[in-house]
């Protein structure tokens, strides 16, 4: 687990000092937090220009250690519409927490009944739209942020979007 976060510090370090993390104006957590719900809830209704539209429109999705990028609205729109789950955003619940003072989401793929530790995805707020996603698809992260590494897949439809596990919510501090 210390070698997952030292990874994951290093590679916010070269983020960093390569430009692409911009340091942030004092945030509004309020703000944060409703930014971070509007992705969760486009993401759990499969809207995939809603989801998008959270995004500033130079927004940069990274995956560390992996070398790929992905750039803008269209390049990360056609991404989450086709990789995680094969595009099925319902067998993927996002549950927001805080990262490195933040803004995130804990990823956990449904696996049956079960909800399992997928990875966890830091929201860089730019200008009130997320300006870089940093994914960490690492499991060992989960207790870190005092989640579990899996819980009962609850699924309540409620209108077109589903709602998460509250719980869960709750007890990650939103």
């Amino acid at each position: 687990m210390t070698s997952a976060l030292q990874r994951a510090r290093a590679a916010l370090d070269a983020h960093r000092a390569s430009g692409r993390l911009r340091p942030a104006s004092a945030p509004d957590p309020g703000a944060e937090r409703a930014l971070a719900g509007r992705f969760t809830a486009a993401w759990h209704a499969c809207d995939i220009p809603a989801l998008v539209s959270a995004l500033a429109e130079d927004c940069l999705l990274t995956m560390p250690p992996a070398p790929l990028a992905y750039r803008g609205r269209d390049a990360i729109g056609a991404f989450f519409a086709t990789v995680p789950a094969g595009g099925d955003l319902t067998a993927v619940r996002l549950i927001p927490i805080r990262a490195n003072r933040q803004p995130a989401v804990a990823a956990y793929v449904r696996d049956g009944a079960t909800a399992r530790a997928y990875g966890i995805m830091v929201l860089t707020v730019r200008a009130g739209l997320i300006g870089e996603i940093t994914g960490f698809a690492d499991p060992s992260l989960f207790p870190l942020f005092d989640l579990p590494l899996q819980a009962d897949w609850l699924v309540k439809l409620t209108g077109a979007s589903v709602a998460y596990d509250e719980d869960l919510a709750e007890r990650s501090g939103w």
